[in-house]
């Protein structure tokens, strides 16, 4: 059993991925693994080169996933996710810049479990990635 949650970050963007995984180490004890494509994500999860070794790359016990990812359609990782039976109730939350309504309820009804806009402020971040932790991830 692992002593602390893993947290895989999936986001186009470094410096996103690193802030958000700032915020996660703030909050929280726990395991990250950052990624900046889709490909990686998949391989990530399926345990593939150069992902292969569980002890450095555990199964997350949360997702954070940007809504737009180059090299995908929009929501092919969280659609692949939610097929995968062993990976099916895995939380995965949106963490992403779009505003667009339409957007969080697609993210939603395809099996996000939540939908978080990225704030500007980084108190304010902080402030969102501590609920997430406090929901999603059991200490």
């Amino acid at each position: 059993m692992k002593d602390t949650p893993t947290v895989l970050v999936v986001d186009d963007n470094s410096t996103d991925a690193l802030l958000i995984a700032r915020a996660f180490s703030e909050s929280l004890s726990c395991t990250l693994s950052a990624v900046t494509s889709s490909i990686e994500a998949l391989k990530y999860l399926q345990h593939e080169n150069p992902y292969s070794d569980p002890l450095d790359y555990p199964t997350p016990d949360l997702v954070t996933l940007d809504s737009k990812m180059p090299q995908s359609g929009k929501w092919d990782v969280l659609l692949w996710i939610r097929q995968q039976p062993e990976l099916k109730t895995l939380p995965v939350v949106i963490l992403c810049g779009s505003a667009d309504p339409t957007d969080e309820k697609l993210a939603l009804d395809l099996g996000a479990n939540a939908y978080h806009l990225k704030p500007q402020d980084f108190d304010e971040f902080l402030s969102v990635i501590d609920r997430i932790a406090q929901r999603w991830l059991k200490q």
